[in-house]
């Protein structure tokens, strides 16, 4: 009966070790999660602050798609994705504002997206603003957090900037 028990453990542990190497085939089979998708920001933050500043009414949504074997971004406000602009793209509270994009950085199969673009002085009296986006995904796919700096750049130097801290979740 004793030898009967060994038996048995023996071959419970085989299974078990069976199973447990059966799923972690499984998970490595999974392909790691992409940018492609839809994104809703639902937290934003100015440096260290604790108030999140995301606008319940028209919060900005992201999408990456694969077109053309390209990973492509575009971004809108609120829930008309009819009104969809290519990312990199400033959005304030008066509408969209024309850019000059410097930089872009999104890969099919990446997990990380980013973008440097100037916008022009609003008045003649005004700074060039240079904005870098960079955004990873977190969470095992399901957060894109990344920072927003906004860089304002004088006649020959910077004169000042701040970074906004975004955290956005994927949508179904």
């Amino acid at each position: 009966m004793h030898t009967l028990t060994k038996q048995f453990s023996a071959c419970n542990a085989l299974r078990g070790a069976t199973a447990a190497l059966t799923a972690l085939l499984c998970l490595s089979a999974l392909p790691p999660p992409t940018l492609e998708g839809r994104w809703k920001l639902v937290e934003q933050r100015y440096g260290s602050g604790s108030a999140n500043l995301v606008s319940i009414e028209a919060p900005l949504h992201l999408e990456f798609t694969v077109s053309g074997g390209r990973l492509i971004g575009r971004i809108w406000a609120a829930e008309d994705r009819s009104k969809a602009l290519g990312w990199p793209a400033l959005f304030t509270e008066h509408g969209p504002r024309p850019i000059e994009v410097r930089q872009v950085s999104i890969q099919a199969g990446s997990n990380l997206a980013r973008a440097v673009y100037r916008v022009a002085p609003a008045s003649a009296d005004g700074d060039v603003l240079e904005i870098a986006e960079e955004y990873r995904m977190a969470e095992g796919g399901t957060v894109l957090s990344g920072t927003v700096t906004v860089t304002a750049l004088g006649k020959c130097n910077p004169v000042g900037s701040y970074t906004l801290h975004r955290r956005f979740e994927r949508e179904p």
